[in-house]
């Protein structure tokens, strides 16, 4: 099961005004008792918006802001449009229920293989993540946990016992090749599924990206952050790396056992890698002229993240 990159766009173009609206109007709230639970703050006594499957109240005290980012787009968005209650897909006649994923939604049940594993952190702005995603072709064929797995359901109970059984393994081992999503903040590689999905990629011989989002940076910007991404990753530990439950962190440890060193190295030697071929393009590009963006100019169209892409491959 998977969608193409520009099934992802599209939804983008969508709902992003709806999505940064209802961030202007909310701030976020933790709570700690009896479990950690996140509650959207509404700005207004009596919202009138739509909160989609998050709790939500309004308190006198203010919260932190709240980002439009993978977390707000299932709760406020996939959840909804996906539960018990959707309508029919009207041309196909199928319904995206919460036994099945937005993929079924967007792509009215078209069945294909993915090319590309898509491994980030929900934390990413939901439009730097799309903007990222097309380093890749608008028409490849992309696996991406909140899209394709049905968030309606205990997903703790589809991700079983062991994290090699899993969805993300299963999806990753019949893809080409993966792809790490990281922003400025860089946390991908201190979560323990990033980690160990760039761990599965390593023994199957995957190819393995690591990309940002382009838009609005110039070549010597991009470079830039990609130096960045490698001096973080180079010092990845896994011990200190999270996971949203802690009994995942516990099984893909158990799991990899005594290869920690190992996965720590594959981490960085992709991250190295990354840095180096862009490295090498720029330095090839200041006498050709070839590098999007370069020379100062603005990277804006997709177009040429694409072509950038598929240089750095």
């Amino acid at each position: 099961w998977s969608l193409a990159v520009w099934h992802v766009g599209k939804f983008l173009k969508d709902h992003v005004g709806a999505l940064e609206k209802y961030c202007e109007n909310h701030t976020l709230h933790i709570t700690s008792d009896p479990v950690p639970e996140c509650w959207h703050i509404c700005h207004e006594p009596n919202c009138p918006m739509d909160h989609g499957d998050v709790p939500h109240a309004h308190f006198s005290t203010e919260g932190d802001p709240l980002e439009a980012n993978m977390h707000v787009v299932v709760s406020y968005l996939i959840k909804p449009m996906t539960n018990e209650r959707v309508q029919p897909l009207v041309s196909s006649g199928k319904v995206a229920r919460g036994t099945l994923g937005m993929w079924a939604y967007l792509t009215e049940g078209r069945i294909r293989r993915a090319k590309t594993f898509v491994s980030h952190c929900w934390n990413e702005k939901f439009k730097d993540f799309v903007d990222t995603l097309y380093w890749l072709d608008p028409e490849d064929d992309v696996w991406i946990c909140s899209f394709v797995l049905p968030q309606n359901i205990n997903i703790g109970e589809v991700l079983g016992k062991k994290p090699s059984n899993s969805p993300f393994a299963q999806a990753l081992r019949q893809s080409q090749q993966v792809l790490l999503a990281v922003d400025e903040k860089i946390e991908p590689p201190k979560r323990s599924w990033c980690c160990f999905e760039l761990y599965l990629a390593h023994q199957q011989n995957k190819t393995i990206f690591i990309e940002q989002p382009m838009q609005g940076r110039n070549s010597s910007q991009i470079l830039s952050l990609k130096e960045h991404v490698y001096e973080e990753l180079k010092n990845v530990k896994l011990e200190e790396c999270s996971a949203s439950r802690q009994e995942d962190k516990k099984k893909i440890m158990k799991e990899i056992g005594s290869h920690v060193a190992e996965v720590e190295s594959i981490v960085a030697d992709a991250a190295k890698v990354s840095y180096q071929r862009a490295k090498r393009l720029l330095t090839a590009s200041t006498a050709s002229d070839s590098l999007p963006g370069d020379g100062g100019k603005m990277v804006t169209e997709t177009s040429c993240a694409r072509s950038c892409g598929e240089q750095l491959v």
